[in-house]
């Protein structure tokens, strides 16, 4: 092997563990893990799985954010805040109300010179849906994605979109 590309070799694995301090620590594989669920509304006497004509179905994306890092929320006035889509619904379910999002944090970004609010931690977010009269008994998925930016107090991640699947049951 030739001595120059010998010497560039040894060099530059040398150098990587300098140039990685120099850009920060490693960036964890998953800074945010995602699980869907459908759900009823929080005042249902019981927690179910099966839905009747004029019941609610709350799609609910949980989240689980690694500690020391945090995701904008839906009404973030700065970032770039968190949006939940719902692909095409079955028939007869219907959207019912805005998607929702349990209690946010509020920062400020001195870069931007704006706040923003955020959920670290854990958070969930939700979409309401109506079963009408209409909707065939039997097994329904909804499926959709979950975009969201996570930063931490030294970098934002690239956005991220995460498709997700819900299951529930409709019986008349």
């Amino acid at each position: 092997m030739n001595v120059r590309i010998l010497a560039l070799l040894v060099g530059s694995a040398l150098m990587a563990p300098v140039s990685q301090a120099q850009f920060g620590s490693v960036v964890p594989e998953t800074v945010v893990t995602w699980t869907a669920s459908a759900r009823p509304p929080s005042s249902a006497p019981r927690m179910t799985n099966s839905f009747g004509a004029g019941d609610r179905v709350y799609i609910t994306l949980s989240a689980e954010i690694l500690e020391g890092w945090r995701v904008y929320a839906i009404n973030s006035p700065a970032g770039r805040p968190l949006t939940l889509e719902l692909d095409a619904l079955p028939n007869g379910i219907v959207r019912y109300g805005s998607p929702g999002e349990t209690a946010t944090q509020m920062g400020h970004d001195p870069g931007l010179d704006a706040d923003y609010t955020y959920h670290d931690g854990s958070a969930r977010v939700w979409q309401g849906l109506l079963v009408q009269d209409s909707a065939v008994a039997g097994e329904h998925v909804v499926t959709g994605e979950i975009r969201y930016a996570a930063c931490n107090d030294e970098m934002c991640l690239p956005v991220e979109t995460v498709p997700f699947r819900a299951r529930f049951l409709v019986s008349h």
